[in-house]
């Protein structure tokens, strides 16, 4: 079996670009926010699926594997932090911040939702592809 050297490095090349900019994007805008809310996860997570749209719909499915494995799995993947927002929602509910939890929750998943729609409406897909 033929191993995928060159996929695994546009992956990991691509996880170590995102992982880089969540932490600094994050970091930046929660330092300039008060209280529990993880304003800095939020963002990263609304910004990454807006970009997530706009580059699916931009270049569609007929880029090459590689250029996909860098962008969607390697980039993207390494800058958004759902394991991150389930992790903060579980830590609101167990501190007893439950309505914040569930504004978080809300916020997340709807502002998600329609920032993926956005992006990929502004590229020009119109319509997710089945």
């Amino acid at each position: 079996m033929k191993t995928p050297y060159l996929a695994w490095l546009c992956i990991a090349s691509g996880g170590a670009i995102g992982a880089l900019s969540r932490y600094a994007l994050g970091g930046w805008i929660q330092a300039r926010t008060t209280g529990d809310f993880p304003s800095g996860t939020i963002v990263v997570n609304m910004l990454g699926c807006l970009v997530f749209g706009l580059l699916y719909g931009w270049l569609g499915a007929g880029i090459s594997p590689q250029l996909r494995g860098f962008l969607f799995t390697g980039v993207l993947g390494g800058f958004t932090t759902f394991s991150t927002f389930g992790f903060e929602t579980v830590n609101l509910l167990q501190r007893g911040q439950h309505g914040t939890a569930a504004l978080y929750l809300a916020a997340s998943i709807t502002g998600g939702l329609l920032a993926a729609w956005l992006g990929l409406t502004i590229g020009g897909l119109g319509k997710a592809e089945s």
